[in-house]
């Protein structure tokens, strides 16, 4: 593709443009327990420069890369750099040789609570199985009229140990599930207030190109 006007520039494989976009929309983020209203995508292209009057010119070519992000992720992605290993994010396109492929949208995530809720549950199944496998070792034994008394007590020592398994770990894992449930708030509050953010940044800035008068703050009074 060539400019009117313009000289293509020589083009060279490590050339390319990068461009953020705010979409509207309902899409499953990788990431993320809620299924946002807005989301960022971030595309990379190859690119082909070219040269006017006093001006150099971008065209976008083939896509290279393309992610969504909820906006709390992309705020978290540029306001921690060398943090951790990484900010999730939500494959969309990708180059492959001379194709692209398109990746599916990921299944509803899972929260961390509905996590804890199934580990609880599993958890709680398998020591049931278990003590009931005891009493049957009970019941058999009464039949036979064999459970001397040392006997007794070795079953009634794992019939103990048992039950302060379930009776021990089961607080634990409510306190975990109730944590988890904070947590799926605090993202979903966390996400709304990078929403309202990049709203008010955007609406500043299209107020200050149409020349619109920002009010100033007031100090606060002693």
């Amino acid at each position: 593709m060539s400019l009117p006007g313009h000289t293509d520039l020589p083009r060279h494989e490590a050339q390319g443009l990068v461009r953020i976009s705010r979409v509207s929309g309902r899409m499953n983020l990788h990431g993320s327990p809620i299924v946002p209203q807005h989301f960022m995508i971030l595309e990379i292209t190859e690119a082909q420069s070219y040269h006017g009057l006093g001006d150099t010119r971008y065209h976008p070519g083939q896509i290279i890369a393309e992610i969504a992000m909820s906006e709390m992720q992309f705020a978290e992605l540029i306001t921690t750099p060398n943090s951790g290993v990484g900010t999730p994010c939500t494959l969309r396109y990708a180059r492959e040789g001379a194709t692209v492929k398109q990746y599916e949208e990921p299944p509803p995530q899972e929260s961390e609570a509905s996590r804890t809720r199934d580990e609880f549950r599993r958890r709680v199944e398998e020591r049931m199985a278990t003590m009931k496998s005891v009493k049957r070792r009970i019941d058999k034994l009464m039949e036979e009229g064999s459970l001397a008394k040392k006997r007794r007590e070795e079953i009634g020592g794992e019939i103990d140990m048992l039950l302060k398994l379930f009776t021990d770990s089961a607080p634990f894992f409510m306190e975990r599930f109730e944590e988890n449930a904070e947590k799926v708030v605090a993202t979903a509050k966390a996400e709304i207030t990078a929403h309202a953010e990049l709203e008010a940044k955007r609406v500043g800035i299209a107020a200050l190109k149409q020349g619109i008068e920002v009010p100033m703050l007031e100090a606060p009074k002693d």
